[in-house]
């Protein structure tokens, strides 16, 4: 639906009347042009219609076909995650990533979308392939110093910054935050920041720079996700644990480390879940975080920037 036939069905659908939908100062025959696509609409006129017949906008472009491209991409790859051995959604996912990879400068929605498929697909499909050196200077000149970011930016941040040499992560980390203009955002650009921050903690653990793993620490506690605090909280309280654990071998942290363990394994997130023991065991009894190193591709992109703390 595009966004007239969108108004029409939140307008029928909860039996409001053309004359009750409408702004106060405009008249019923423009609206009904509105519902018809003949006449455009404003964002204030939209903002109040919305309003009138209480749909918030978020459900509302949910329902329109403002961002079909991207929607068709998140069906397409949560369909397959699902059900990987599905040969028709992992043909149609290879193509997508193919796409990419062809012409790598078409825009930032295809280049995080393409971040997305390596990370989570690399380990999964030999056809995927991990971040290249390429593909990271790409990401590293799209995120440089830029003057503003946006959802899409913290999305491939969120993506790359593991295969980032850490030195890299974090310069441009800190220009990305603290997040600018943070009261006007929504919550999925503060859960993709909250995921970049979380994901270079992990790298800091494995890399013995705990330090800086507890400044960043520090920031993420003050990074809270509108609506739901305590979601941009959870992976943090694991990874402070896990860290203070490590320096003090105290059965206190561990005995948490299992609680959100447990946690995990009551909502049902086992991938997460046997991701985190394995971690847990790389680095507290095997004592080899290398294995973490290799397995997320740390460091590929190279500095010349001093790595100590």
């Amino acid at each position: 639906m595009n966004i007239s036939q969108t108004l029409k069905f939140f307008r029928t659908k909860k039996k409001f009347k053309q004359g009750q939908a409408k702004p106060k100062t405009m008249d019923q025959s423009a609206y009904s042009r509105i519902e018809q696509n003949t006449r455009p609409i404003s964002t204030d006129e939209l903002s109040e219609i919305l309003d009138n017949i209480s749909v918030t906008p978020s459900e509302f472009f949910s329902f329109a076909e403002y961002n079909k491209k991207q929607t068709d991409f998140k069906n397409l790859f949560f369909s397959y995650a699902s059900d990987l051995e599905n040969d028709s959604l992992k043909q149609e996912l290879l193509a997508y990533y193919k796409l990419f990879k062809a012409d790598k400068h078409v825009n930032l929605r295809y280049l995080a979308n393409y971040t997305t498929i390596v990370l989570y697909f690399k380990d999964k499909l030999k056809e995927v392939s991990p971040l290249t050196k390429k593909d990271l200077e790409l990401v590293y000149t799209t995120l440089n110093k830029k003057k503003f970011y946006s959802f899409y930016d913290y999305q491939i941040l969120a993506n790359s910054i593991v295969s980032l040499h850490p030195a890299i992560a974090e310069s441009i980390l800190t220009q990305m935050i603290p997040i600018d203009y943070e009261n006007q955002r929504d919550s999925a650009t503060f859960v993709q920041a909250q995921g970049a921050i979380s994901n270079i903690i992990s790298v800091c653990i494995y890399s013995n720079m705990n330090k800086r793993a507890r400044r960043y620490i520090t920031i993420a506690k003050q990074l809270e996700t509108p609506d739901n605090p305590n979601q941009a909280r959870i992976d943090i309280y694991y990874l402070e644990n896990l860290l203070n654990y490590l320096e003090t071998g105290e059965n206190q942290y561990l005995n948490r480390i299992e609680q959100y363990k447990d946690m995990l394994k009551e909502i049902g997130a086992t991938e997460h879940l046997k991701n985190v023991e394995e971690e847990i065991r790389l680095l507290t009894f095997e004592k080899q975080p290398q294995k973490l190193l290799h397995k997320f591709g740390i460091g590929l992109y190279k500095s010349s920037k001093s790595d100590s703390e």
